[in-house]
């Protein structure tokens, strides 16, 4: 994150082979966050039970995010997590997580969708 930040990126992709940012992972109800803000990760202590896995991701692409901010050079700096499979579906935000400064409510959640 601290490299993408000097070099002024746009924004931050971390890849995985677990997909996004999970509420209530890895249980029947869990559902995928689309687009978060860091406050609202921050607020929920995501990634706090999965210390050596999600947790390090989560907060990086948090760090970069607010710092992007606080050095007033991009307002609009995102951060993306999600599947290496689906690298080309996070960019367009078909697939993991972004994380932004602003959205209403802190989060919006991903539509599941059922194979017919």
């Amino acid at each position: 994150a601290k490299l993408a930040v000097d070099l002024d990126a746009d924004g931050y992709i971390i890849l995985t082979d677990g997909g996004g940012i999970f509420q209530d992972y890895g249980k029947p109800e869990a559902k995928e966050m689309e687009v978060v803000t860091p406050e609202y990760l921050l607020g929920i202590k995501a990634g706090k039970n999965f210390p050596g896995s999600m947790g390090p991701k989560i907060e990086a692409a948090i760090r970069f995010v607010q710092e992007s901010l606080e050095k007033g050079r991009k307002k609009t700096a995102w951060a993306a997590i999600g599947d290496l499979k689906d690298a080309r579906d996070i960019l367009a935000n078909k697939a993991g997580t972004m994380i932004v400064n602003d959205v209403e409510g802190g989060v919006i959640w991903r539509q599941k969708c059922d194979a017919t």
